[in-house]
């Protein structure tokens, strides 16, 4: 059963090989399984001259060095999916998102954060996947504040709708985007609360 989207993707580019191959999506007849055969024989058969020249290529006394050098170092930069998970998962403990699916995230991201290690100077590869992930989750949450009314409300014991919505407003516009956990959020919001209502009560008199 396909229930992923990696599943139908890959149908639809089974659908449109054969399409390329004989001129229908799913062939039938014999002669369009001819052609789609033949037409997989010259893909197998670019593949191995292909693979046979690069071999040559790296076997070679005068490039070989060079190219195996930069073989290696393109391979380092080729991240497998799940080397980007932990750094979806640390982004989203930063910013209260800590239900969001990682594979799910990540498959919908991955060909852009692969361009971003491939581009990245040496040494700076991490730094700037885990700013790319962040960014993409904060535009995916639409600036969400990293955590729901109801645990605002219970964390520093709101008595009125009014107070609920200055704080949320003052958490987007006042606190860092970046905060540390949940905690130092609400610690931020309560700060607020405590401006707010300083200014409502106004100068003291001594």
């Amino acid at each position: 059963m396909l229930d992923k989207d990696e599943d139908l993707k890959k149908l639809k580019q089974a659908w449109e090989w054969f399409r390329s191959g004989c001129g229908k999506s799913v062939p039938e007849e014999p002669n369009e399984w001819k052609a789609c055969f033949d037409a997989l024989s010259k893909d197998v058969d670019l593949v191995l001259r292909n693979a046979i020249a690069a071999c040559e290529a790296l076997d070679s006394a005068e490039d070989g060095p060079r190219l195996i050098s930069e073989l290696s170092r393109r391979l380092d930069r080729n991240w497998d999916g799940y080397r980007f998970d932990e750094y979806v998962v640390g982004a989203a403990k930063r910013l209260g998102y800590d239900r969001i699916d990682v594979v799910q995230f990540r498959n919908r991201h991955l060909d852009k954060w692969r361009k971003v290690v491939a581009a990245a100077d040496d040494g700076c590869a991490e730094r700037l996947v885990t700013q790319r992930i962040e960014a993409d989750m904060l535009d995916m949450m639409s600036r969400a504040l990293p955590a729901p009314s109801s645990e605002i409300i219970d964390k520093l014991q709101l008595k009125t709708p009014l107070e609920l919505t200055v704080l949320m407003l003052a958490l987007r516009v006042r606190a860092p985007i970046y905060a540390e956990d949940l905690a130092q959020a609400l610690d931020l919001i309560g700060a607020e609360l405590a401006r707010v209502a300083q200014r409502e009560q106004g100068p003291t008199s001594s």
